[in-house]
């Protein structure tokens, strides 16, 4: 850089003519006129540097590539499709040779030789995949990332930790590109076909790692709660399992992510159609060839326990999703394409069957009466609901408020769903012929502070209940009804006598499950009058309201609802109650003086929930009709 000086008698053009012979710049401050010498980089190879960055970003991809081919390969048993990987493994050799021999212009060349048999590659994935993973649809760019996004956290080690670092990267990837070159040298002894024979030996005979826990975890358990298997839910290593156990991984991670609640295998003669719904209103989810399908249903019925080589039947089994875990109920039936496997799941992880009522959902004030009753010394207080609508979580959450240190608290089920700490729990073997009225009889011999009785279903049953309730036992006994007001007429048309139900009758608590508004791709919409003069508020009072979206997204398998909850009515008993059950009147009137009494119904119960953007107006009217 040269500075002119007042004492250089240098004008402005003359410093521009020696700028530009020298490649400057001119500046000029004043009086005081410069030029600085700016660098042309005339002689730097730029095309040059472009070509051979093309060609790193080249031999990038194939390696990238190369791996991705290997993975897809091997977890859909693409039929041909372990020889596109040498092919792509070879094309850098080809791309530097190219480039040396015709220059830059090879670039165009070697990228139509790496997108041809990409393409080939992936239309013969496409053929074998599920709709929701075909890349070559409309759907391509949605279902593309989700691929990526798949690998992404295979490459991560996790599902949403940290990324690792530069250096972690790098290590990873020297570790990968040896154990690829490790695997496709083999044996140096006994040509191709030791070199076929050594890589089996080698993936059958490999050490399995340890399994893994907690929520990095994919777990399978039988009906006595045994584990049967355990994968991490990052992929990992996946040569000990076969393709079925695979695909049944990715199926029940999915259902359990979107809080499915039905899963239906439907045959067809070519490929199995995939339905899927919470709490009912099946959806189409995806379409699997036959033999993907038929391996799913197998590892299903062997988990289950059900009869191997047969076409029907039912079994359970468990499952656990990370910290999530479900109680999987599949029957089987046979049809003229093939066996159709029906999937109920129901969620019954530990924070669940561990909450308390408020962790329920239940709005405070029904919470609080329900803890008013449960504290009386005796009396009966009735859950009632269809069966699967959550009966036995509430009779748990109920037993928690109690202090099983300071009192005897029994249950008596047909299954134990949890184990509750300090509680003497009975499983009553009803097929062996035992039933729940004759283990109550025992058990009243006991003298305990607090019984639960998960069904009442028969007039000796609820008998020996109200007895128990009236001589100084807490009773909390489930049963199936529509609402708490029916469930006292289906008492008494067993016979019941008035007078018993009148004097040992506390409250009823009905409960309902209805499905939850999908949070990531719910609908916006105004309030109906109708809805706000219901729940007694003034037009305006909410200015938005939720329903689900047509066609879902993929966090909801696309039904357009994720997850359940539940809506209460809480019927406490007071005099008034007392004297219309031992005079029985039109349920019209026995309604109308339980609201006046402060009863909230299901579906009031539910509209709130609608204001409070959980759920949807048309699921509560569907779910309280």
């Amino acid at each position: 850089m040269f500075l002119a000086s007042p004492r250089l008698n240098y004008t402005i053009p003359t410093a521009a003519a020696a700028a530009a012979k020298t490649g400057g710049m001119v500046v000029a401050t004043g009086s005081v006129v410069a030029f600085v010498s700016v660098p042309s980089f005339a002689g730097v190879p730029w095309v040059g540097i472009a070509a051979w960055a093309g060609l790193l970003f080249t031999i990038l991809g194939c390696v990238a590539i190369s791996f991705w081919v290997a993975a897809a390969t091997e977890e859909w048993d693409i039929p041909g499709g372990g020889g596109y990987r040498p092919l792509f493994a070879a094309l850098p050799a080809v791309a530097g040779g190219l480039l040396l021999w015709a220059g830059p212009w090879a670039l165009p060349i070697i990228w139509a030789l790496l997108v041809l048999p990409l393409l080939a590659f992936v239309r013969q994935r496409d053929s074998v995949v599920p709709d929701s993973q075909v890349l070559l649809s409309r759907h391509a760019i949605r279902n593309i990332r989700g691929e990526v996004g798949e690998h992404l956290r295979e490459w991560r080690g996790d599902r949403g930790g940290p990324a690792p670092t530069l250096k972690e990267q790098v290590v990873q990837l020297v570790g990968r590109v040896k154990g690829s070159l490790t695997t496709s040298s083999g044996s140096t002894k006994g040509g191709k076909g030791a070199k076929r024979k050594a890589t089996k030996g080698k993936r059958v005979g490999k050490k399995p790692a340890a399994a893994p826990v907690g929520r990095d975890a994919f777990t399978l358990y039988r009906k006595d709660g045994n584990v049967l298997m355990s994968l991490p839910l990052s992929g990992g290593d996946k040569a000990n399992v076969s393709a079925n156990v695979r695909n049944t991984q990715k199926l029940l991670t999915g259902a359990i992510r979107g809080s499915l609640t039905d899963m239906v295998f439907d045959p067809g003669p070519k490929q199995y159609l995939i339905r899927v719904g919470v709490g009912g209103g099946l959806k189409d989810a995806d379409k699997v060839p036959v033999d993907a399908a038929r391996g799913v249903i197998a590892t299903i019925r062997v988990v289950a326990g059900m009869k191997p080589g047969e076409r029907g039947g039912q079994g359970e089994f468990s499952v656990s999703v990370g910290d999530v875990r479900c109680e999987v109920q599949a029957t089987s039936t046979s049809e003229a394409d093939g066996e159709k496997l029906v999937l109920t799941i129901a969620r019954a992880t530990e924070s669940l069957f561990h909450a308390d009522l408020g962790g329920l959902g239940m709005r405070p004030k029904p919470a609080e009466q329900i803890r008013d009753m449960a504290r009386k010394p005796h009396g009966l207080l009735l859950l009632v609901g269809p069966r699967g609508g959550g009966r036995t979580t509430t009779a748990y959450a109920v037993l928690r408020t109690l202090d099983a240190k300071a009192m005897k608290i029994t249950t008596i089920e047909e299954e134990i769903e949890s184990r509750l700490e300090g509680i003497t729990q009975i499983a009553v073997e009803t097929s062996g012929g035992a039933s729940i009225a004759g283990v109550l009889k025992m058990v009243l011999r006991q003298d305990p502070d607090v019984i639960y009785l998960s069904d009442i279903s028969d007039r000796t049953t609820a008998e020996l209940a109200c007895q128990a309730a009236l001589t100084g036992h807490l009773v909390i006994a489930a049963m199936e009804a529509r609402d708490a007001l029916r469930a006292i007429g289906d008492l008494l048309e067993t016979g019941l006598e008035p007078m018993l139900l009148q004097t040992s009758l506390t409250g009823v608590v009905a409960q309902r499950l209805a499905r939850r508004v999908c949070p990531k791709c719910r609908v916006t919409i105004e309030p109906p009058d109708a809805l706000l003069r219901k729940c007694n508020l003034q037009p305006g009072a909410i200015d938005r309201i939720y329903r689900q979206r047509e066609g879902g997204c993929q966090a909801c398998g696309g039904t357009g609802f994720r997850g359940r909850l539940a809506i209460h009515e809480v019927l406490v008993v007071n005099e008034q109650l007392r004297r219309l059950i031992a005079h029985p009147l039109p349920a019209r009137e026995v309604k109308a003086a339980a609201i006046l009494n402060g009863m909230m119904t299901m579906q009031v119960d539910g509209l709130t929930k609608v204001l409070a953007g959980e759920t949807a107006v048309e699921e509560i009217l569907s779910v309280t009709s």
